[in-house]
């Protein structure tokens, strides 16, 4: 078995250009003296008697540029030895991202989702959530479900951040949903919109936070007269700078929005104001656990 690791950096040859120039690259000249095996078209049917190894692995690092090696040489491979290919000589490494320490324990994780699996299952290890002092806590599997849901919505949000406001998002859950009724009412629809806009942050008044955002306020935009481009302006100050954000009626049906209005719902029911969660060694208070239909 060869390990072709990360032997083409600084390779910027083109694969696909002539295969004399491609070959007078040293990296790429020892890699095919290293297997043993001339280059071929895919339709040619090349002598693979001198091949060297049964198993070619390509091992580079887990990150953007090891996957863009990994890339360079499948496509060498594909394109001047497609009969190793086509036989199952070319194999792909998959090297761990992450590696977790725990006291003397070690463990390797591949990728992201795996480290969050693990960071989740190691947070719940005997965690539970009390709704109230009569009922019994929530805990195991039901615990991890409404966990991977609020997960799952904190995703949606830094995705959909960049366009929406991070804060209208979050405000979002604050406030009544929008049904298909509202949605299609544009007067039902501008009362919802005065509803978000009395909800959105303040820089002055009753609602003024210590660290202030700005101030945001929400007015409904009812578009022609054929119904086309019916959206909500939401717009933000701060220091003097005024921006505006758009927020089109189309949203209320995608599914991000009713994730979104869903775990605020299902958080909103379950919680009560003596809800606790508690760990192996310490307990929240409710005023904390609404945090997380909030984010603040």
């Amino acid at each position: 078995m060869i390990n072709i690791s990360e032997m083409v950096v600084g390779v910027t040859c083109n694969l696909a250009s002539d295969i004399t120039y491609l070959f007078a690259n040293n990296e790429i000249h020892d890699i095919a003296v290293a297997i043993g095996v001339d280059p071929h078209g895919p339709k040619d049917t090349p002598d693979l008697s001198g091949l060297r190894y049964g198993r070619i692995c390509i091992l580079s690092d887990a990150d953007v540029d090891g996957s863009h090696i990994r890339t360079l040489l499948l496509t060498f491979f594909y394109r001047q030895m497609p009969e190793l290919i086509d036989r199952g000589h070319i194999y792909i490494a998959q090297p761990p991202l992450y590696k977790i320490k725990r006291g003397k324990q070690e463990v390797y994780v591949k990728d992201d989702a795996e480290l969050n699996t693990y960071l989740l299952a190691a947070a719940l290890d005997g965690a539970a959530l009390h709704v109230n002092t009569e009922a019994p806590p929530l805990s195991g599997v039901g615990l991890e479900t409404i966990t991977k849901e609020h997960i799952a919505v904190e995703n949606i949000i830094t995705r959909l951040a960049p366009r929406y406001d991070e804060v209208v998002l979050r405000t979002l859950s604050e406030v009544p949903a929008v049904n298909s009724s509202d949605r299609d009412n544009l007067d039902a629809l501008e009362a919802w919109t005065k509803i978000l806009s009395e909800a959105l942050p303040k820089s002055s008044g009753d609602r003024a936070e210590d660290n202030s955002v700005g101030t945001y306020t929400a007015e409904l935009d009812r578009g022609d007269e054929s119904g086309e481009g019916v959206r909500i302006a939401i717009s933000r100050l701060l220091h003097g700078i005024s921006t505006t954000r758009y927020l089109p009626r189309e949203f209320f049906v995608t599914s991000e929005y009713k994730h979104i209005v869903a775990l605020a719902a299902k958080i909103g029911d379950l919680l009560s104001d003596d809800s606790t969660s508690c760990g192996a060694t310490s307990s929240t208070p409710r005023t904390r656990l609404r945090r997380l239909s909030t984010g603040s």
